[in-house]
């Protein structure tokens, strides 16, 4: 089995005549691609190069690779690249380059995101974008729409130490035990949480300010932190005596 696209099928190649490059330094996500091909299956193909025993060294696409292998497929499409050995790796070097150099317009992005988000969440979540982090994003494109927020610079609050405080759940809240990924901090890999805090909030302004906090907690270099949870808890036990 297999999920090239239709108009790749001519270019399919199995997976047994293909070898991993050698002391690959790249190192890709494999999970996310496994998503991104369960969903959509294979749209380009890999580029590989011939290893003069019959069968192809993989140039461009090892990940990829993994990605079949781990759905079960038995082929995946190859181009091939007619080149000596220092051809390809100057190709494999030059194809993750040119895509380590591109960026992304931060804006346009989240509006991207807050789209497609809703109807591919299997695949959002396969690609680290939790719900948490689908919330958020959906909510900075509301509001931006809607312009509620305004371009005045966030100030982190101010909290008051209080000694012998008896901690007290608010009206609205609720602690919800679910099997859900931790929001993680942009190039972290994050790991696996089992609770979930859900906060009611009682108006759009509340929500959005709550939001300006969480996004600047998560760029603030000050506070230390893999994932948004061990950030706020930091943040509390710098500022807080309980």
């Amino acid at each position: 089995m297999n999920g090239i696209h239709e108009s790749l099928a001519s270019l399919a190649m199995p997976l047994g005549s293909l070898v991993p490059l050698k002391d690959n330094p790249r190192r890709g996500d494999v999970d996310a691609i496994a998503s991104s091909y369960k969903e959509f299956g294979q749209i380009k193909p890999i580029v590989v190069a011939e290893n003069g025993d019959g069968r192809y060294v993989i140039i461009a696409g090892n990940h990829q690779y993994q990605a079949a292998k781990r759905l079960g497929w038995d082929s995946i499409a190859c181009t091939v690249l007619d080149a000596d050995e220092k051809k390809a790796m100057a190709f494999a070097y030059a194809d993750n380059r040119t895509s380590d150099l591109g960026g992304y317009d931060e804006d346009l992005l989240m509006q991207m995101i807050g789209q497609i988000g809703s109807e591919y969440s299997e695949l959002m979540n396969g690609l680290g974008i939790d719900e948490f982090d689908m919330a958020s994003i959906e909510e900075t494109v509301s509001n931006a729409e809607s312009e509620i927020l305004t371009s005045s610079e966030f100030v982190p609050p101010v909290i008051v130490e209080q000694q012998d405080a008896v901690p007290v759940v608010p009206k609205g809240e609720e602690l919800n035990v679910a099997a859900l990924g931790s929001t993680s901090i942009p190039g972290i890999k994050k790991p696996t949480a089992i609770v979930q805090y859900t906060i009611v909030f009682d108006s759009v302004e509340q929500q959005s300010r709550w939001y300006d906090f969480v996004k600047w907690l998560r760029s603030d270099a000050e506070t230390d932190g893999n994932t948004t949870a061990e950030r706020l808890l930091n943040y509390l036990e710098a500022h807080c005596d309980f």
